[in-house]
């Protein structure tokens, strides 16, 4: 599954091994709207210095109070939307939510029950990709089957894909040259954002549609954002003299083929609109600084990481579509990737280490069947695999906020 190496120059914090970590809980709330604030861990976590102290007991009746109070909010507000188990489900998002100090006070209520809402809507958005894999509505491109997506409502970016007809072979003009954007009136059919985001997930076994897992991923941020913020306010964010609906890899370091943002230049940007426009929060991670134990204990329902291969791989494929796979964290330490799915009945929910083994193993076949074999590098190692190297989360603020072009 095709990805490109994030370009990340935050500086790496030695003691985390992480860049661009989330905010502490003791830095000033007016920092941002979305700045941590301890919520539940005070009322939880918060070690007693001393337990005969009537102020600090008094302190942590205040804090659970109006942390329930909080959580009682939002539970009547998804009510009013969703019900049994959906609500169950979104509540236990925000509760992982508040113990990762990720969400704020009530007075952005609307935009925690947002996150909360895109999170749920992003794990069942990928339960419905792993379905469609397995029914042959949803497919991988190969040297013989190009990335193919709906002729309806999509036209290749690049002006050397069109009369293709929104087709292109992998690896042609290089797989980060098959970006696609909706041509509102393409066809002499007039469109909306919405329209276009809904044909995606509208595909056929005859008329499937056919992306590697960094482009699927992209596609399944845009159907849960529109269901979270429904089609109206969808089509208000992505109107037709705007550019920031695109489907294709959300980096593209070699190439710079994504519209400048700031100008009115056709390409001048390696970043997908998720990043150029500042509606997405990348943290990358330290190669092999995360582990089974830490995905549990740091990741949340719907994040969206890249694990990444052996840097050799490439070497011995560099068109290969196994460079790194794009996955959702789904809970309970597992992740569903595009495409990685296992047998019919089952869902394709996968441990951190059952992703490496998969990596591993694509890398294998790759060392395998490589040209030069008289002289061969030595062999990489699954403990030697980055495994995940980066996250994205949505800014709900700045979703909110299009179609303004700011960062």
């Amino acid at each position: 599954m095709l990805a490109k190496k994030h370009d990340n120059k935050v500086p790496l914090d030695a003691k985390s091994g992480e860049l661009g970590a989330r905010p502490q809980k003791d830095m000033p709330a007016s920092n941002s709207t979305w700045q941590a604030l301890a919520l539940r861990p005070i009322a939880l976590q918060r070690k007693l210095v001393d337990n005969q102290s009537g102020d600090t007991y008094e302190q942590e009746v205040k804090d659970s109070k109006f942390d329930d109070d909080l959580a009682s909010k939002i539970r009547d507000k998804l009510k009013k939307k969703y019900s049994g188990k959906a609500v169950e489900e979104m509540m236990e998002i925000e509760g992982q939510l508040v113990a990762a100090q990720v969400v704020t006070s009530s007075e952005d209520l609307d935009q925690i029950v947002l996150e909360i809402e895109m999170r749920w809507l992003l794990v069942e958005t990928m339960r419905q990709v792993d379905k469609y894999f397995k029914a042959g509505r949803f497919k991988f491109p190969d040297r013989n089957t190009g990335y193919m997506i709906s002729r309806s409502f999509w036209t290749p970016l690049s002006p050397a894909l069109q009369s293709g007809g929104g087709t292109a072979l992998a690896g042609e003009h290089g797989a980060t040259r098959n970006i696609f954007r909706p041509d509102y009136q393409l066809l002499g059919i007039e469109s909306t954002a919405a329209q276009a985001v809904d044909a995606i997930f509208a595909a056929t076994m005859n008329n499937p549609i056919v992306l590697d897992c960094n482009a699927m991923m992209v596609a399944v941020q845009y159907r849960a954002m529109k269901e979270a913020f429904g089609s109206k306010k969808f089509n208000q964010m992505f109107p037709e003299d705007r550019q920031g609906l695109m489907i294709g890899p959300v980096s593209d370091p070699e190439q710079q083929t994504y519209p400048d943002y700031k100008s009115s230049k056709e390409e001048g940007t390696k970043n997908h609109p998720f990043l150029a426009l500042g509606l997405y929060t990348e943290t990358a991670y330290a190669p092999g600084s995360f582990t089974q134990e830490k995905a549990q204990k740091d990741l949340i329902k719907g994040d969206w990481v890249y694990f990444r291969n052996h840097e050799s791989y490439k070497v011995y494929a560099p068109n290969g579509m196994w460079q790194g796979e794009h996955a959702m964290y789904v809970g309970n330490g597992k992740f569903m990737g595009a495409g990685m799915a296992k047998a019919a009945g089952e869902e394709s929910n996968f441990t951190y280490d059952e992703v490496l083994d998969e990596l591993q193993r694509q890398y294998d076949l790759v060392y395998e069947s490589r040209k030069d074999k008289k002289n061969p590098k030595p062999k990489s190692t699954k403990a030697e695999l980055p495994g995940i190297v980066a996250r994205l989360v949505p800014k709900i603020s700045a979703l909110e906020k299009l179609p303004k072009v700011t960062k």
